[in-house]
């Protein structure tokens, strides 16, 4: 991180790689992750000085976690843009304050989204909706849920249409971000994107684990994508210093 020159750098909460691989929506490379779990994450980022000298837009309460380790310069959008009705933060509301700062030449932007974190949300022309039926909390025999992984692990969530609303969310993701990325690159700024870790769904050959625990490191959770758009200007990014910025991050390639 700290030898990368990126303007904007674009971090999906619980984006698998091989997901947003096999859409094909936009080559991938893949990042192993240091951390399973967002808390995990941020404790790895907290060693980086090119993150504690970014502006940080975090849709993410975790982020809160960062000044357990000093000053950043955070802007806390769980607060003041959280959409209360589908208990997230909605990509627009990340992408339209970078547009904001890139407007006013600040930078470089550390950009944390929610998406395609649960609840898996998707859009459908020009509304996002909660792709899974049901949302905390779930009534059961048992008592009331509030946790998703609870209801993971006791069927309370159907696991294979669970995932398949997951993959609906990173799709539609990610063809919100074509259009500012795209906007963005058009006006000279370099423009990374990757996760902090990935998402279970029970594969028995992965311990039969469910949404993302920490210290858990299986390639569902530590397996993220790395992309790295640069203007057009004939500079290609070679092998060499790919490698070199997935280290600083704490990424193995």
């Amino acid at each position: 991180l700290e030898e990368t020159n990126w303007d904007v750098c674009l971090v999906l909460d619980a984006c698998r790689y091989d997901t947003l691989h096999n859409l094909g929506l936009w080559p991938v490379r893949k990042a192993i992750s240091p951390a399973s779990c967002t808390p995990e994450w941020i404790d790895e980022l907290a060693t980086s000085s090119a993150v504690k000298q970014s502006h940080i837009i975090a849709a993410n309460p975790q982020y809160e976690r960062l000044f357990e380790f000093g000053h950043y310069d955070i802007e806390r959008l769980w607060e003041t843009a959280w959409d209360a009705e589908y208990s997230t933060v909605l990509p627009e509301s990340v992408l339209d304050r970078i547009d904001e700062l890139l407007t006013d030449s600040q930078g470089p932007i550390f950009a944390h989204l929610l998406q395609p974190h649960w609840p898996y949300m998707v859009k459908l022309g020009k509304a996002w909706k909660a792709a899974y039926p049901s949302n905390s909390p779930w009534e059961t025999d048992r008592g009331t849920i509030t946790s998703v992984q609870v209801a993971m692990e006791r069927g309370v969530i159907d696991l294979e249409l669970a995932k398949q609303c997951y993959i609906a969310s990173v799709s539609s993701t990610w063809k919100v971000l074509e259009m500012y990325v795209s906007r963005w690159v058009d006006q000279n700024h370099s423009v990374v994107i990757t996760s902090d870790h990935g998402e279970a769904f029970g594969r028995v050959t992965e311990l039969g684990l469910v949404e993302h625990p920490c210290k858990t490191h299986i390639s569902a959770l530590t397996g993220v994508p790395w992309i790295h758009i640069q203007p057009t200007d004939g500079r290609e990014d070679g092998d060499d210093s790919v490698e070199s910025r997935l280290r600083a991050l704490g990424y193995r390639a």
